[in-house]
């Protein structure tokens, strides 16, 4: 199984066609389902690391059709402390990068900058204190078969209509030491604890079902 992660991998470092591996790969994950660990990330879709190597991580992350989890927040503009290259498997989402411009705290439109800590039952947003406004860079839409890519350090969110079955297989690489971060409400208290939530087994296997299907519909 290591294998076809890996060449999957490689495959969307080097922005090749991995159609055919990833196929193959998503079909091995829902025969092993049980051997995988996914939880409901607060950005709003299940993610599950699949292989974790020296250059960084390949992870799946899937967002059902018309579901979604209750822990999901409402801000999502957010950096990496890595880069990071996303194959569309099904579906597809935009993509928007941001350029954050220094504000004094006072408006409505100021989003207050958290600093994001992973802990083991959780995580746990840290408020740095300073707040920001939110610009546009760049917006693109990314189908099936497509590969984005979003630089560490560039802030950015994913959208993704709730009406789609959306998966991606995301290759992280060039990670360094540092603190993730993310825009909240200003009004937001400074310190905010988000729980992990798991996801339960029955639904991650009729997730990954699901994905097959809307694969092999698109073929």
């Amino acid at each position: 199984m290591n294998k076809v992660f890996q060449a999957l991998y490689s495959g969307i470092l080097e922005g090749r066609d991995v159609t055919h591996v990833a196929r193959k790969a998503i079909s091995l994950i829902s025969s092993s389902s049980v051997g995988f660990f996914p939880t409901w990330h607060a950005l709003g879709f299940i993610h599950c690391k699949l292989l974790h190597v020296d250059q960084g991580t390949l992870r799946i992350h899937i967002w059902p059709k018309k579901l979604r989890n209750d822990a999901e927040q409402k801000y999502k503009i957010h950096d990496h402390i890595f880069s990071l290259k996303s194959f569309v498997i099904c579906g597809g989402l935009k993509n928007i990068t941001y350029q954050l411009i220094s504000a004094d705290g006072a408006g409505e439109v100021d989003q207050k900058l958290f600093y994001v800590e992973y802990l083991n039952s959780g995580s746990r947003l840290r408020s740095s204190g300073n707040h920001f406004q939110s610009s546009v860079v760049e917006e693109i839409v990314v189908r099936s078969n497509e590969i984005y890519n979003v630089e560490r350090g560039v802030f950015h969110e994913s959208v993704v209509s709730d009406g789609e079955l959306v998966a991606t297989f995301v290759a992280t690489y060039n990670h360094c030491v540092g603190v993730p971060q993310m825009l909240g409400s200003f009004e937001s208290q400074n310190d905010i604890f988000r729980d992990k939530v798991d996801c339960p087994s029955q639904e991650w296997e009729e997730f990954l079902v699901k994905v097959l299907d809307e694969i092999s519909r698109n073929e």
